[in-house]
Formats: structure tokens, sequence, C-alpha cells
């Protein structure tokens, strides 16, 4: 799963008709996707044709306590897009949350078990550089910055760069930060310019595909519809398709066979009593599994959670005592614990990890 924010702190730069239409769009390529609407004004839960002003349930409800399941707030627009909805509601909650210990992790604790595995979600972020942002940064692995070609788009985008490198520092790991240029008017000097001057500055940071100007993202956002809906084919609805695809195609992959070089960052078996806490480090990996004897070879009882943060996978084990083989499959491919130097032969021949339990 792959956590994407897309965020500016300046308003009418295409930040919620990018999230909304690149969410869209990468359904259309096949993927699942889950899109989180984490801005009080509700634009992109609106975009799709949900009342906000109905709603009984929001993105609210995931980030105080006790929380609700995300999974319990999931609205469906198509068999591969959910939306986590918002409303004005959310508006109070940095004030009611102030001074809580660990609010900047509410949203990524709140993604953590999403009860089904999505490719991507996608998060919609406020037009500001407040506690919703900061969530929004602490559970992504990448930011997608908007930026509508023209002389005050660029205004307060270095104290947003600044903003992702304090999350950086204080959570130990990296985002990937795109820009996107939104907006675009080819036909001008001015826009051409522009688009050149955000090349020298960002480099391979500025994605290729550039958002041309279009009057159609408002009339397929006021039908509560995405432009590859509303109008499929046009110049707008290829724009996102190209991102998408960009987007899909520079996706980290989990190279199996690197893992081994991995070792310093690697988490072998910890065993506590009865109980072995297994860990992986994989942040690119879709899915990660255990099996082993105490689980019946079984993936499917085996199935390890992410967190977003560090990309270590966990679960928790109860074995009886005794010599136990195991090993991890990630994504769908069966390796060897990296972490883990004791091996024995098993009856099909292969190679196997091995956790010691007990007095051994």
């Amino acid at each position: 799963m792959n956590t994407v924010c897309v965020t500016n702190q300046k308003g009418g730069c295409g930040k919620t008709t990018t999230a909304v239409n690149l969410s869209w769009s990468l359904t259309e390529l096949g993927k699942t996707v889950l899109l989180v609407d984490l801005d009080p004004q509700g634009h992109a839960s609106l975009a799709l044709g949900f009342d906000t002003d109905l709603l009984d349930r929001t993105v609210r409800d995931s980030l105080v306590r006790p929380p609700l399941a995300v999974s319990d707030l999931f609205l469906p627009f198509s068999d591969k897009l959910d939306v986590v909805p918002a409303n004005i509601s959310l508006a109070s909650l940095e004030q009611e949350l102030a001074g809580e210990p660990e609010r900047e992790l509410r949203l990524r604790q709140a993604l953590a078990d999403l009860g089904r595995p999505y490719d991507y979600v996608i998060v919609d972020c406020p037009p500001s550089l407040g506690f919703l942002t900061i969530n929004a940064l602490v559970a992504a692995d990448e930011a997608i910055i908007p930026v509508e070609t023209s002389s005050f788009s660029v205004h307060g985008l270095e104290r947003l760069l600044e903003t992702i490198e304090m999350v950086e520092r204080n959570t130990g790991r990296r985002i990937l930060v795109r820009v996107l240029a939104t907006d675009f008017h080819g036909q001008t000097r001015y826009a051409r310019e522009f688009l050149e001057s955000l090349s020298e500055r960002f480099g391979e940071q500025l994605f290729e595909t550039v958002i041309h100007h279009s009057v159609v993202a408002k009339d397929a956002a006021a039908r509560g519809l995405p432009v590859g809906r509303a109008h499929r084919h046009s110049k707008l609805d290829n724009d996102y398709m190209a991102l998408s695809t960009e987007i899909v195609e520079s996706a980290p992959v989990v190279e199996v066979e690197n893992l081994r070089k991995w070792e310093e960052k690697l988490f072998g078996p910890s065993v506590r009593g009865e109980e072995v806490i297994f860990r992986l480090h994989a942040p690119g990996a879709r899915k990660v599994q255990l099996a082993g004897r105490f689980n019946d070879w079984d993936p499917q009882q085996g199935e390890m959670k992410r967190d977003p943060i560090s990309g270590v996978w966990t679960i928790r084990v109860r074995v009886a005592k005794g010599s136990h083989q195991y090993r991890y499959i990630v994504d769908g491919e069966w390796i060897e614990d990296p972490a883990n130097e004791v091996h024995e032969y098993g009856e099909t021949g292969f190679r196997n990890s091995v956790v010691l339990v007990g007095d051994q």
C-alpha cells in the first residue's frame, strides 16, 4: 500500500481536483484506491456525489478517542474506489486535541488496519499547514504538491517543503516529494516560462505530466463525478491517466534478492515466553505473510501488518516450546528471514529459517 497526500497550503491550485481524479484514474489502471478527505470543506467528498451535510460518520470519528475503525467509514464509489468522507465537523478537531500526546499520529494509526488491502491511499489535505496536514504527512509515503502555473502559486511553497523536512526529521523516514504543474495554459509564453522555471528548481521531482487548464473539471465536480466518467477521453482525463501511469510505473518494487543487503535495518524473531514477534523491514512490499510449522504453513493465517512510517511488517504468534521452521512470503515469493542466521532444511528440501522457543 502506498499512501499519497496531495497538499499545498495555497487554495485554487487543483489540489482536490488532483486527489479525486488521480484516485479514479488509478482505478482505471486496475488499482484499488481509498480516498481520504481530510479537508473540513469536504470538497473531495462532494466531488464524488456525497452530501456531506447528511453524514453521521466522517474521518473525524477515526481521529478522536475512542476511534472508529476506518473500515466503518467507507463510502463505496465504485468496486475499486472507496471514500472516507469529511465535513465541517473536522474544523474544530485541532482545538479539541490541543495538548494531547502524539496527536500528529492519529491518521497514521487509523490507516494501520483498513480491513482490506488497497494499492493506494490518497489523502486530500486542507489548504493549510496545521494539524490535519501534519497528520497526513506523518502517514504518507509520498507528497504530491500541485502548483498552479501562475506567479502567486509558489508563494509559501518553501515553507511547505520545510514542514515536510521537519516531519522527516521527527519520524526518521523519507517522504517522496513531487511537484505537479496544474492549470497549464500551454498557448501562453508566461506559462511555458513558468513551467521551465519549475523544472530548473525541482528537476526530477517535477512530474513529466502536466495538467492542462480545462473547464470540464468544475462541470464534473458539480455532477458528483470524476472527469474520467463525466468527460471520458477529454484532455483533462488524458492528463490524469498520464499522471496515474507515471506514478504506477515509478512505484518502488521490492527486490527479494536484495533484501539481504538491508540486514542493518532488519529485525529477526523476538521470543517472549511462548509469544514470538516476527518483524521484517520491507517498505516497498504490498503484502507480507508468515508461514511455518506453527500455522501449518498457511500464509493466510500469517498476515502481517505494516507500519507506514518505518516500513516494518510485524506479527505476534503464540508458539509452543520447541524448534520451529518458518518463511516469509513477500508479494507471493517465499523467502528465508534475512535477519536470522539459524536455518535447517525442511521436509520438501528447501532451507527454512528457524526460531527456538523455550529451553533449547
